[in-house]
């Protein structure tokens, strides 16, 4: 039986479950939480912990629907029909978002993405394998408003340590990225944001090149490892990780633009589109002058920095103070398809659907603690 990469990641969950809560991923978890201080009674809170939450949900490849809706390119049966990529996936995902307010102007964030797969994985070493994304931190400037336009500046620092397989594999020991968010808010109904953000991550590793056979990441030979895989490497497609001599990122900017409309105080709707561009670690030569060598070293020039597009729709609906649900649309667009060609950002085969139940942590404590309100 021919095996089949897998097009659809399970690990998707870490870079759109912040988007679940409210507001999108750009407009709320990237400008600083709950900055205009509303709390759970309507009032100005007080508490440091305001912004925290939790979600629960599970996940869907959106191909999952359509077994015949996604054909392989230039593979046929022996009668000749085409070949379709049918590899449907279906996980439980969990993501932990504390938040500490120091001021109402600076704050802290944590976030740690927790995910298992029920359908067959690739590339683990045994089903229901629980996974982990990076453990990120975040040191955040809640902003400043300028008083005539209303455009306000804020501005956040993040850290990332490597408890991903991805990063491990990558040998990476720690990455910092700093972000400048610029955002603008209109009284349309009950509110309309438009955000815009731009951060640079540097990567510390080990060594410039991925493990060999890592942990994990054993795959056979033509097929993508689903395992490899981790959204806060902004990184579209790391099947080549698992080769000796691929070069890892050191650096990578992301910037875009989000909208988060409320039509009533309960319901969010929020769409986010990012680009990301990754830069790797040059080739260098050893010296010895083989003829082999220089054509790889030629061949890299162009392969020095890998492309990705994200693009997030959401619809929230805050049906009572403690609890929410959303769902959420996520398409991940490779630099290139497996055909060779530049994939539609908006909807592919990388599609994923998400329903969560989003936990807020401020609304449930404020059921047993009354914070000072103002």
């Amino acid at each position: 039986m021919v095996q089949f990469p897998r097009h659809v990641r399970r690990n998707h969950v870490a870079a759109i479950a912040v988007i679940v809560f409210g507001v999108s991923f750009v407009a709320h978890g990237q400008a600083g939480g709950n900055i205009a201080g509303t709390g759970a009674e309507g009032g100005t809170t007080k508490v440091p912990w305001r912004g925290s939450s939790l979600s629960y949900g599970h996940s869907l490849s959106a191909m999952s629907f359509a077994p015949n809706g996604d054909p392989f390119p230039s593979a046929y049966d022996a009668e000749g029909k085409q070949i379709y990529l049918y590899n449907p996936t279906w996980a439980h995902n969990l993501l932990l978002l504390p938040e500490w307010h120091f001021t109402d102007q600076f704050f802290a964030r944590g976030r740690l993405w927790i995910t298992q797969e029920f359908t067959q994985p690739d590339g683990l070493n045994r089903r229901y394998e629980v996974e982990l994304s990076d453990t990120l931190l975040d040191f955040g400037w809640t902003g400043w408003a300028e008083k005539l336009t209303g455009i306000r500046l804020s501005a956040n620092v993040r850290m990332g340590f490597p408890t991903s397989k991805l990063s491990q594999l990558r040998t990476q020991l720690f990455s910092i990225g700093p972000a400048a968010i610029i955002s603008k808010s209109f009284p349309v109904l009950s509110g309309l944001s438009l955000v815009y953000l731009g951060r640079a991550t540097g990567r510390f590793n080990r060594s410039r090149t991925a493990l060999t056979n890592g942990p994990g990441f054993a795959t056979p030979a033509g097929q993508v490892s689903g395992a490899c895989r981790d959204p806060q490497t902004i990184d579209a497609d790391c099947a080549e990780s698992q080769n000796t001599g691929i070069h890892v990122p050191f650096v990578d900017f992301t910037h875009g633009a989000a909208i988060s409309f409320a039509p009533h105080s309960t319901v969010s709707i929020d769409v986010t589109m990012l680009w990301t561009r990754q830069w790797l670690y040059p080739v260098v030569s050893s010296g010895q002058g083989h003829q082999l060598e220089d054509m790889q070293i030629a061949a890299a020039t162009n392969l020095n920095v890998r492309d990705t597009t994200w693009f997030i729709a959401a619809l929230s609906w805050q049906f009572s103070k403690p609890v929410g649900v959303s769902l959420t649309a996520f398409t991940l667009g490779n630099q290139l398809d497996s055909n060779g060609k530049y994939q539609q950002p908006f909807f592919n085969r990388n599609t994923t659907i998400y329903l969560d139940l989003i936990l807020n942590v401020e609304a449930v404590t404020s059921l047993f603690y009354k914070p000072s309100q103002s």
